[in-house]
């Protein structure tokens, strides 16, 4: 005979069977509440230095003997013309030659910014080994001077860097529309955009430099390779666009910083040796 106890006990196994059979102990408190979305992270200002890059006829070249190995810096004589001088596998120098930086536009000289612009040439540049490419299509300038593009060697980043673009980049000149050049100015554009809404502004921007660009007259076309049928210049910026020449300046970077002040992206440590 089963005890009381037992009995009792066996009725409520067999209740709490039934209650299970019948589908009611498949019942699960309420959901957790939902996960709730993150915030995601800003991206930080991306820089390539390979973008927006033409490449034009190597001036220097380690394997042809008939070339210069590389080029260094003689003397900054505007924001746009330098003198380089050729130097061979042995060291030995050429003369000092002067080139034009193709698809600028930066003070000139007596105006307010110039010597900003100077100073930050002559120091990404000083002690560089450059590389100088020559405008396949328009070689010549309209005073006759050979129009390139020069590239240093930025070391933190172990990249070779455009002059041309790190000066539009960095807000000390901007984008020659009207130009004849092979050069990507229309790209460059991103870079006058990024130098201008940067906060705060880049190089001359933050100091009222570039508030129109009367500058950006169609000037008088050259003559391509290939005669006066070849493709024509650029098309000229509609006028009233920004930029231009007023009072201010401001202290030349040691180093380009492509990504501004406070960015998270690629800032270079130290100046370019």
């Amino acid at each position: 005979m089963l005890s009381t106890r037992m009995k009792f006990s066996n009725y409520w196994l067999l209740v709490l069977g039934a209650i299970a059979l019948s589908g009611c102990g498949q019942l699960e408190g309420p959901p957790p509440d939902p996960t709730p979305t993150p915030v995601p992270s800003p991206k930080p200002n991306y820089f390539d230095p390979k973008d927006f890059v033409t490449q034009g006829t190597p001036l220097n070249a380690a394997s042809d003997p008939t070339k210069p190995t590389y080029f260094v810096l003689d003397q900054v004589m505007s924001g746009t013309t330098l003198k380089l001088i050729g130097v061979s596998a042995n060291g030995a120098r050429g003369t000092s030659n002067i080139y034009h930086l193709e698809g600028l536009i930066t003070p000139e000289k007596g105006q307010p910014g110039y010597d900003d612009v100077i100073k930050t040439i002559q120091n990404w540049t000083i002690d560089q080994h450059l590389d100088v490419e020559l405008d396949t299509k328009y070689p010549f300038d309209n005073d006759n001077q050979k129009q390139v593009q020069v590239y240093f060697m930025h070391k933190p980043e172990n990249s070779r860097w455009l002059l041309n673009r790190m000066l539009v980049r960095c807000g000390y000149a901007v984008c020659d529309l009207n130009q004849a050049s092979i050069a990507n100015v229309e790209g460059w554009l991103n870079d006058e955009q990024f130098a201008r809404q940067n906060v705060p502004p880049l190089g001359l921007w933050g100091t009222g430099v570039f508030v129109k660009i009367a500058q950006r007259q169609p000037p008088p076309t050259p003559t391509p390779i290939g005669g006066a049928n070849a493709a024509s210049a650029p098309a000229a910026n509609p006028a009233g666009a920004a930029g231009g020449i007023m009072p201010g300046g401001n202290t030349p970077p040691t180093s380009p910083n492509p990504s501004g002040p406070g960015s998270t992206g690629p800032v270079p440590a130290a100046a370019p040796k």
